[in-house]
C-alpha cells in the first residue's frame, strides 16, 4: 500500500507541475492589449479583462481537468507498471 501511495504522490506532484508550466507560458504568451479568454491544454480557463486603467485576470478550472488527470494518473501507471515488471 506504501507504494502506491508514493506513485500516486508522484503522479500529482508531476501533473501539477506541468499544469503550472503550461499555464505560465500560456499566460505570457497572451497579448496584453486586448481582453481574452483562452482554455490551455490541460484544462485551466484564463479570463484576461485590459480597461483603460488596470489588468484582470482571472483562472479557472474546467471539467478537461479531471479528464487529462485521469488520463495522466493511467499513462504514469501505465509506465511504472512496466518498469517494475521488466527489472524483476
Amino acid at each position: 500500500m506504501k507504494n502506491y501511495s508514493k506513485y500516486f504522490s508522484v503522479t500529482v506532484v508531476t501533473y501539477l507541475f506541468l499544469l503550472v508550466i503550461e499555464t505560465l507560458v500560456k499566460l505570457f504568451s497572451i497579448g496584453g492589449e486586448s481582453s481574452q479568454s483562452v482554455t490551455t491544454l490541460l484544462g485551466i480557463s484564463i479570463d484576461n479583462h485590459v480597461t483603460a486603467h488596470e489588468i484582470s485576470t482571472t483562472f479557472g478550472l474546467t471539467p478537461q481537468i479531471v479528464v487529462t488527470f485521469a488520463i495522466y494518473s493511467i499513462f504514469v501507471s501505465a509506465i511504472i507498471y512496466t518498469f517494475k515488471r521488466g527489472t524483476k
